[in-house]
């Protein structure tokens, strides 16, 4: 099975605990390849045939162009897979460089967490989120020209940038770890007072024809409000447990907090972006989510500073193998509305 294959390949390479050009190449062309032969598979899939054919006035202009492209062409739905996957693993690769980050298990994460969701099923979402990631990079490093550029090519793909860019600037702010804990406490206290419901219930009062409101309306049926079946206490899965567990080692490791603050800034939005939005799944799942993305680089940070020594290499091995594995699995055991996986079996145009 190609997913098998893609696992073990990106396994192997990581324990060898060092980069490799060739790995590299050959990892991410088999990303690529995958990703832009499949048929069938995804929730959104028929949606994205929809736009292919139909040409809805609602598609951003950055995908509504390169659709253009390829009925130009007559290459077919299948071609703009291939030319969105390639943004996507390019902007990855791009991303993990300018982080002076490990590539290598970069990719594995990128692969394991993010993407089957980015590359199989909201693809226009997967292509802005990759250059979000990309512009929180450059935001770190004081390049905002670049960060700003970026911001505009994932626009062009997705309107949901606009939500995410603020985040990039708030995040430059110093926060103490006394603030930490006062942004978290009001966030608790929203969530256990239904405050996004509320929200909801005003737009819906003042806006309730409105393109925002039929969103709500959608993403509100019973099959996307229990979207999560492994949900544990207090209404959240037990992923977001772990995830809270990963900013509190990079909080209370010296040398992890002061080298990516930025970083675990993001992250730190992105737990309380969970916490605030977890009424509406859609929002985690559109939003939060994006900015997650830096688990990639924090999640290594910290494995490369609490594992120094040789033997401590086959610890941060288990670490990040058992972290992406777990999440792994997570996303290949979804399931649809109608009970069908959303990516098993894997199908192609060539019977793969």
């Amino acid at each position: 099975m190609p997913y098998g294959l893609m696992y073990f390949t990106g396994l192997i390479q990581t324990f060898r605990f060092k980069n490799n050009k060739y790995f590299t190449y050959l990892f991410t062309c088999m990303l690529i390849f995958f990703a832009s032969i499949r048929v069938n598979i995804g929730t959104d899939y028929e949606a994205y045939l929809r736009m292919y054919y139909q040409m809805p006035n609602n598609i951003e202009l950055g995908y509504r162009l390169l659709n253009l492209i390829s009925r130009k062409m007559d290459m077919g739905v299948n071609f703009v897979f291939l030319i969105s996957s390639i943004i996507i693993i390019f902007n990855i690769v791009k991303a993990a460089k300018k982080s002076e980050t490990d590539i290598t298990l970069f990719i594995f994460l990128y692969f394991c967490l993010y993407y089957f969701s980015h590359n199989y099923n909201v693809l226009r979402h997967g292509i802005a989120a990759s250059f979000i990631l990309v512009s929180i990079v450059e935001a770190k490093n004081s390049n905002y020209k670049n960060m700003i550029l970026n911001l505009i090519f994932g626009y062009l793909f997705h309107r949901v940038t606009l939500a995410v860019a603020p985040f990039l600037l708030i995040s430059k702010l110093k926060i103490n770890k006394l603030t930490y804990i006062y942004i978290t406490l009001i966030s608790l206290l929203f969530y256990f007072n239904d405050f996004f419901l509320f929200i909801i219930s005003l737009i819906n009062k003042y806006f309730s024809e409105s393109i925002i409101m039929y969103k709500i309306d959608y993403y509100q049926t019973g099959f996307f409000l229990d979207y999560d079946i492994s949900k544990t206490a207090f209404g959240f899965p037990l992923g977001f447990y772990l995830k809270i567990i990963i900013f509190l080692l990079c909080v209370i490791t010296p040398e992890v907090y002061k080298n990516r603050k930025y970083e675990i800034n993001i992250y730190f939005y992105a737990i309380v972006s969970t916490i605030v939005f977890n009424d509406l799944y859609v929002f985690v799942h559109r939003f939060a989510s994006i900015l997650y993305m830096v688990d990639m680089i924090l999640i290594i940070e910290l494995s490369n500073r609490l594992f120094k020594s040789k033997r401590g290499r086959y610890l941060k091995f288990m670490l990040i193998v058992a972290y992406g594995t777990y999440f792994l699995v997570q996303v290949l055991t979804i399931r649809e509305i109608y009970g069908n996986f959303q990516y098993l079996p894997y199908e192609s145009i060539i019977g793969l």
